[in-house]
């Protein structure tokens, strides 16, 4: 029997955002709602923000907006997580604009993403800061076709403006923010979410966890995404708690540095996507871990990907020593076009497995976990996404949704918007569904999501449509054909890897350096993606499973790759098995001892941690070829920076391996960065 969700009453239902900020800053005042955490993950210097503060600067700042555009007009909000961002999209809706949360653009690719979200949205104006707007304002206005957006600065904002404040215009039903998905350039859809259904997904929330204002939130996720802005930042703010807001690079250079905050903040509720619980069970050491008190972690929910019984088995091993109580994981599953939170389980029932179910038509690896009970105000249905009938409990379908939750439809894409938002099932024709486009089946009033039907590719919480990738490779290798490869994700080594595979006449393979195509293929995945190939694998013409109207079938062709019926020209695979040589660590240990003076001596160092984090010989490293090519993604190459930084005792840039072509440039840079320190101590 599924566990009945207690009723929280002891709360005010606002009508809209800016009510309830509002009525949580008269109750609560000077309480501290946020602590901004910086760089140096110390609680004592973090910047307190207060119910009463968040009131005061989100008024000033909507003063400011209004000053410039109008009510109803679109605002994308390109800052860092931190205060900024919060007040900025609370001094939107303060406004009554429509806020639209985006990251900060690292690479090309990433600026073509804003510029089709700006164009899309048709946005008025960028909310940014001094320290952002140097620099990327330049590059960021080179791009622009369309008429440019103004920009606002929210670092230059009279402090006394809100006392021009005036309470806008709004119900709720009026858009509150677009939240656009993480597909890349042209394909990134903006959810219209509502007060409405924030309001109503926040309660959901609060609800499932249990939130009262004694609870306490931890939270490293970005403020871009459903997940740290809806459930770790409005989510405080909705309940009348005190949360830690930490920098994402923070968890990403130092795993540890999310659980010991826990620990030393005594929170209660704090989580993330199936990889950061596995990064932790990686990175943290013995040593660390008896730092660590996690008796008070009453809710560790997870969701956002593939939530995977190994890693909630794992982590609670690891991490039992130090008071973690595997009850205290809550599975959950969710999407955009649904706010955040669909379904998942109630504080302290702990996980839920079931054996991985027989289908004929799709191939399931691993033990299901439970996402949660269908008693929590949601109307879930699963669907057979090609008859539109109901399926009987037990089968997998597609997963649709009822509720207050579901976002009004995509931004400016009325047809797509009808098709995925107001769909009709056969024997259910009076109720309007949102299809989720993900696979799923209940049983026992438990949902549990089985794949994707849509074939997205999920990396660390990050979607990819297989279509772009498979396009991106083709059209930067003209030796490859159109409509002749095709990607997907496996399960390998307990997380999602990326599998390519490619149709070649064996005349041009026999021509073609395949060491070298294999390197250009990886470059080219990791500087547009972010993301690395674990496995390349070259095949016959027309081998790749296709319908008779030639549209790929990517669920078959990842069946036939794991049942290893696939043809196979040449191929490549990345070693993920755990290789640890105690002589070589002992070799880098020894080379640290000698600090390094030399590029011979540091080259040496480099080359043996190279090998060991990218688990590659000493010959398949070639220091002058380009960085891309090894496959690092984002999360690897900024913890090996860590680790250099933390060895050499140099201050070194997250985005050192961005900044820098190849190791060989790398090294020389980290040679004088050595040699500084060296010259400034004899000084």
């Amino acid at each position: 029997m599924a566990t009945a969700v207690k009723k929280n009453t002891n709360i005010v239902l606002p009508r809209n955002l800016v009510e309830l900020l509002i009525n949580r800053s008269d109750r609560f005042q000077n309480k501290v709602l946020y602590n901004f955490m910086g760089s140096n993950a110390s609680l004592e210097h973090c910047k307190r923000v207060s119910f009463e503060d968040l009131d005061k600067k989100s008024k000033t700042i909507s003063v400011g907006l209004l000053d410039l555009i109008n009510s109803g007009d679109r605002v994308v909000i390109l800052l860092p997580p931190g205060e900024n961002y919060i007040t900025s999209l609370f001094g939107c809706l303060y406004a009554g604009i429509i806020a639209v949360p985006v990251q900060i653009p690292r690479r090309e690719q990433q600026f073509s993403k804003l510029i089709h979200i700006i164009n899309d949205c048709h946005a008025k104006l960028l909310i940014s800061d001094t320290s952002t707007l140097l620099k990327i304002k330049e590059n960021l206005s080179s791009h622009f076709t369309l008429s440019k957006p103004q920009w606002f600065n929210c670092d230059e904002v009279g402090d006394d403006n809100h006392i021009f404040w005036k309470y806008p215009k709004i119900n709720e039903h009026d858009t509150a923010l677009i939240q656009y998905s993480s597909g890349t350039t042209g394909t990134s859809k903006g959810s219209m979410i509502t007060h409405d259904n924030l309001l109503h997904n926040l309660d959901l929330v609060y609800q499932a966890f249990q939130h009262n204002t004694d609870s306490r939130v931890v939270s490293w996720l970005p403020p871009y995404h459903d997940m740290g802005l809806i459930g770790c930042i409005l989510q405080p703010l909705y309940a009348g708690m005190t949360s830690v807001i930490m920098p994402p690079i923070t968890f990403i250079k130092h795993p540890f540095s999310w659980l010991k905050t826990i620990s030393d903040f005594r929170a209660t509720t704090s989580g993330a996507p199936n990889f950061a619980y596995d990064l932790c069970t990686q990175k943290i050491s013995d040593e660390q871990k008896q730092q660590l008190d996690l008796s008070c972690w009453e809710v560790a929910f997870i969701g956002a990907e593939t939530i995977r019984k190994n890693t909630i088995e794992n982590f609670t091993a690891c991490f039992v020593s130090t008071g973690f109580q595997k009850r205290a994981f809550l599975p959950c599953y969710g999407l955009a076009e649904a706010t955040l939170f669909v379904a998942g389980n109630s504080k302290g029932e702990g996980p839920k497995y079931k054996p991985t179910p027989k289908s004929d038509e799709y191939y399931l690896s691993n033990d299901l976990v439970s996402c949660g009970h269908l008693n929590q105000g949601q109307n879930i249905r699963i669907v057979n996404p090609n008859t539109l009938l109901p399926v009987v409990k037990g089968e997998i379908g597609e997963i649709w949704v009822n509720s207050r939750s579901v976002a009004k439809g995509y931004w400016n894409k009325a047809d797509l918007t009808n098709n995925v938002f107001h769909a009709h099932a056969s024997k259910l024709p009076h109720l309007s569904y949102l299809r989720t486009g993900d696979l799923g089946m209940i049983e026992n009033d438990q949902l549990y999501v089985v794949g994707r039907i849509k074939e997205l590719i999920t990396h660390h919480g990050k979607n990819l449509f297989p279509q772009e990738i498979e396009h991106t490779i083709t059209r930067n290798h003209s030796i490859l054909e159109a409509n002749t490869c095709v990607a997907f994700s496996i399960d390998s080594h307990q997380s999602e890897q990326l599998v390519i595979v490619i149709e070649i006449h064996k005349k041009i393979l026999d021509n073609q350096n395949i060491d070298d195509l294999v390197a250009s293929i990886k470059r080219c995945i990791n500087e547009v993606y972010d993301l690395d190939v674990f496995s390349i694998v070259f095949t016959k013409p027309r081998k790749i499973p296709k319908t008779s109207s030639g549209k790929m079938q990517r669920h078959l062709c990842r069946k036939i790759y794991l049942d290893k019926t696939l043809p196979v020209i040449k191929s490549y695979e990345k070693d993920l098995s755990d290789h640890t040589d105690t002589a070589k660590m002992k070799n880098l240990n020894n080379v640290v001892r000698l600090k390094p003076k030399t590029y011979q001596e540091l080259e040496n160092y480099f080359m043996a941690l190279m090998m060991d984090q990218l688990r590659v010989t000493k010959e398949q490293i070639d220091l002058t070829r380009p960085i891309p090519e090894y496959g690092m993604d984002s999360s690897l190459a900024i913890g090996i920076t860590c680790k250099l930084e933390k060895t050499f005792h140099v201050s070194l840039e997250p985005t050192l391996f961005w900044e820098y072509p190849t190791f060989q440039s790398v090294i020389n840079f980290i040679l004088n960065q050595i040699k500084n320190n060296q010259n400034n101590a004899i000084s």
